[in-house]
């Protein structure tokens, strides 16, 4: 349904993988699934199935090969466009064949989605502001953290609540770096430790700092678990970009 006029940096996701799949960890296989789940799930609502879906940073080019019902969600843009009409996110739209679309200069954040489906789907809406689709959010900006198994570990762990942190331009998919100015976070040893168990989320401290978990992480590490973002602000981390600030709030 999708031909690519210009790629941009995108990764096309069948149904299947779109959501993570658990209780693989045993064999080595991470959840995987896109990055924020929110995001596509907000599609998914709207068409009443789980579809296909466009996971990109660097927008694509496209035209359409066949018939069928489009939704936008994620990251806002000055300008989206189907040929010359100007969509919207949270929105249906219904595409034919030969139509191109474009996306101009990016507002902020870092992932959009573009959920699809090869046939006509009921036009709807999603009218809510953020905080009513995301009830549980923290303010935004602010990342939740609970202390990890290794915790103990850290010298000064309330450096973590300290203005300053940035995300660093160690990311991926895998994981993202932090960098600090001013002091940084510390061990009372550097001993090692033996490879366990890590989950979605998981801020490890690394020789060069931390460093936390995203989706398609491993599944064991080596470094100490100091820290786990709750789940409802995993989705958040997807939306951070190189040199992005994050604030940091501690749950007791």
């Amino acid at each position: 349904m999708l031909k690519f006029i210009k790629k941009g940096l995108s990764t096309n996701y069948e149904a299947k993988d779109c959501l993570p799949t658990y209780g693989e960890q045993f064999r080595g296989l991470s959840p995987k699934g896109l990055m924020d789940q929110g995001a596509y799930q907000e599609a998914c609502v709207l068409f009443g199935e789980q579809v296909n879906c466009l996971e990109f940073i660097l927008a694509p080019e496209i035209e359409f090969s066949e018939a069928g019902s489009i939704i936008i969600t994620g990251v806002p843009y000055q300008e989206i466009k189907l040929d010359d009409e100007l969509l919207l996110r949270h929105k249906v739209y219904h595409v034919q064949v030969g139509q191109r679309l474009r996306f101009s200069q990016k507002l902020k954040g870092f992932r959009t989605y573009l959920s699809y489906m090869n046939k006509i789907a009921d036009r709807a809406s999603d009218q809510r502001t953020y905080a009513e689709r995301y009830p549980n959010a923290a303010p935004e900006g602010v990342i939740r953290l609970m202390k990890g198994p290794e915790f103990a570990q850290l010298a000064n762990p309330e450096v973590i609540l300290e203005q300053g942190w940035q995300v660093g331009s160690q990311l991926s998919t895998m994981g993202m770096a932090l960098t600090k100015w001013g002091e940084s976070l510390a061990l009372n040893s550097k001993g090692k430790m033996i490879s366990s168990a890590v989950a979605d989320g998981t801020m490890q401290m690394t020789p060069k700092g931390p460093f936390i978990l995203l989706r398609h992480r491993q599944t064991i590490g080596g470094y100490p678990r100091i820290f786990n973002v709750t789940s409802e602000d995993i989705d958040r981390l997807a939306q951070l970009g190189p040199r992005d600030f994050i604030r940091f709030k501690l749950l007791l």
